[in-house]
């Protein structure tokens, strides 16, 4: 018996947006550089900056085959984004130095 070849075709992809049920992607992103300004330790930076890398790569991808991109959007991924590190943080002593 002879199988049923499955060809896979750009339909058959969902986009970002579809896949994550997003209605408005500016609000989206407002909400993950929010996350990130707010988080206490540098883990949660971390987890919220690659949450939000993931998100303009998708973002990216989603829009590539449009020529005109929401400009508002366009400069809110723009912006720098500042990590505010805890000096306690900071003062953590090197392992490679020993107390002696």
């Amino acid at each position: 018996m002879v199988g049923k070849k499955n060809t896979i075709t750009e339909k058959d992809f969902k986009t970002f947006k579809e896949y994550n049920n997003i209605e408005d992607y500016e609000k989206e992103a407002k909400q993950a550089v929010y996350a990130t300004t707010i988080s206490k330790t540098l883990f949660e930076k971390c987890q919220c900056l690659i949450t939000l890398r993931t998100m303009l790569e998708s973002l990216h991808t989603d829009y590539e085959k449009y020529e005109k991109v929401n400009p508002l959007l366009m400069e809110l991924l723009r912006k720098n984004l500042l990590l505010h590190t805890p000096l306690s943080l900071l003062s953590i002593q090197n392992p490679s130095k020993k107390a002696g």
